[in-house]
């Protein structure tokens, strides 16, 4: 298991007011599976499409002091996206 971020644009397909939005993910990536693939499915969970990518990296903890006060925010994201076994976005920024 892999575990990728994504800042990126979407837009909610049921929706008739404030359906684009910015957000962004922190998910699980399955080793065969392609990251972009994994975001399309999380998004599909609430009709939602993507329209663009700002930013993605993979994020590897190794890589990541612990000990750095300014990475706690990332590795409590992970330590909820390990528990619920799926992605974890931040609030929605929508406008039309």
């Amino acid at each position: 298991m892999r575990y990728w971020y994504f800042l990126f644009e979407g837009k909610l397909e049921n929706e008739t007011e404030y359906k684009s939005f910015f957000s962004s993910v922190m998910l699980p990536v399955e080793n065969d599976q392609e990251p972009i693939n994994a975001l399309i499915q999380a998004l599909s969970e609430y009709d939602a499409k993507l329209i663009d990518i700002e930013d993605s990296f993979e994020f590897v903890e190794d890589e990541y002091d612990l000990e750095d006060s300014d990475n706690k925010v990332w590795f409590d994201w992970i330590a909820k996206v390990k528990v619920d076994n799926s992605a974890i976005f931040t609030p929605w920024q929508r406008f039309n």
